[in-house]
């Protein structure tokens, strides 16, 4: 499954193996999202306790090169997938301890560009026996590509440190299920079907494409959909991201979109925290590293009573494709779900998605203004099936008790 993986001292040689997670995930769920990678196992490839002195060196093949070890830079991990991927992605273990900061380690791809730089202070850090190393691990960045270099820098000998790469996730994809809900497909490329001067794609500039990976703990990656409500907070579904560990690689993508400017760097955000989740409503409020761009908008949120047969619009991002627009027969079916005691809180919609659709604004297609979350599709044997969505009335209702939270959004609440 690979070709090359070089150690310090050692050209590691082995049959990788894809691994498949069968977790427990829930059906409404986990089960609903696509399935964007696939981990390979890649046995034992490690930075040995002892590293080298200060006058050894050693020169050690790398890709299509070589690379030199010094005591600067003391371990070079290289590796190239062997089959087409768009990215790879390394699980890093460590042993060491969370005050070391003498060094540091750069994830490259296999043309040397920097994609990710980590230390001690990137990985959270668990206790062992008093005195002993303490333990980490964590997904770096993805790398464009087949292949990857990680380098270990280092600024005087590290303090009994351990590193190693055990598994990578490259690209794959498994769609993710989709309820019949009229008979028919409308999901349509917004540009295919909209110019940017149309109001429905006015009503898009709050909506992104969620990169993240599962928070059953399964290594797997998908993608949600998420939207703005100010220049900083995201919401989208509590099931997409629920653990702080997730906002480690988490991702919001504005303007991914099937026709030019592609998003830029400024449009790839990461997370830094979730502000606010609650699993009954199955949302979450994420706040971003930096503010998306002016041309991004916040979304308008209405927070009156739905009517039957309300005329939707659905733009999201499903399977991970570029913006999506949902709107023949897309209404509210029912105002209240009335057999489904635990969706008290819920609507139907018959809004066409797919896995990956989690997290989109439900948009009243009168006036572009969000009244609910969509979340959950539910299947029927025979018959059509029919989507949830969260009524926003409920959803501001408890944003509104935590009154900081509440501040930075109300002025976008009608």
């Amino acid at each position: 499954m690979y070709k090359k993986l070089f150690t310090v001292v050692l050209v590691m040689g082995s049959l990788a193996t894809a691994v498949f997670s069968q977790a427990p995930i829930d059906e409404f769920a986990l089960s609903r999202l696509p399935v964007l990678s696939q981990t390979i196992e890649i046995g034992s490839a490690f930075a040995p306790f002892v590293l080298p002195d200060d006058q050894q060196s050693l020169t050690v093949p790398c890709l299509n090169g070589s690379r030199t070890l010094d005591a600067q830079m003391p371990w070079i991990w290289c590796y190239e997938y062997d089959k087409p991927t768009n990215f790879i992605r390394p699980q890093i273990r460590l042993s060491g301890f969370p005050d070391d900061d003498s060094w540091f380690l750069l994830i490259k791809n296999a043309g040397g560009g920097e994609i990710d730089r980590l230390n001690a202070a990137s990985f959270s850090w668990q206790a062992q026996a008093p005195g002993d190393p303490f333990l980490a691990e964590r997904w770096a960045e993805r790398v464009p590509g087949r292949g990857i270099q990680i380098e270990l820098h280092t600024k005087t000998k590290p303090r009994n440190l351990h590193v190693s790469v055990d598994q990578v996730n490259v690209s794959f994809f498994q769609p993710g299920r989709k309820a019949i809900t009229t008979g028919r497909n409308d999901m349509r490329d917004l540009l295919a079907a909209v110019p940017r001067d149309h109001r429905y794609y006015g009503f898009s500039r709050s909506i992104a494409d969620i990169h993240l990976m599962m928070s059953d703990g399964s290594g797997r990656e998908t993608n949600c959909t998420g939207f703005l409500l100010t220049q900083e907070l995201v919401m989208t579904n509590q099931h997409c991201i629920s653990e702080p560990w997730q906002l480690e690689t988490a991702k919001a993508i504005f303007g991914y979109e099937s026709q030019p400017p592609a998003p830029t760097d400024k449009d790839n955000i990461p997370f830094v925290r979730i502000e606010m989740q609650d699993p009954v409503l199955d949302f979450s409020i994420l706040r971003l590293k930096w503010p998306a761009r002016d041309i991004w908008k916040p979304a308008i949120i209405d927070s009156r009573n739905l009517t039957q047969n309300q005329q939707l619009i659905l733009i999201q991002h499903p399977n991970d494709q570029p913006k999506v627009l949902s709107l023949m027969q897309c209404t509210v079916q029912s105002v209240a779900v009335e057999d489904r005691p635990q969706y008290a809180n819920d609507f139907y919609h018959l809004c066409d998605c797919l896995g990956g659709s989690s997290g989109s604004p439900i948009i009243d297609e009168a006036t572009g203004r969000v009244v609910g979350l969509h979340h959950r599709e539910i299947e029927k044997f025979g018959d059509d099936g029919v989507n949830l969505g969260v009524r926003m009335k409920e959803i501001v209702t408890t944003i509104s008790k935590n009154q900081t939270l509440f501040d930075l959004i109300k002025n976008s609440i009608q």
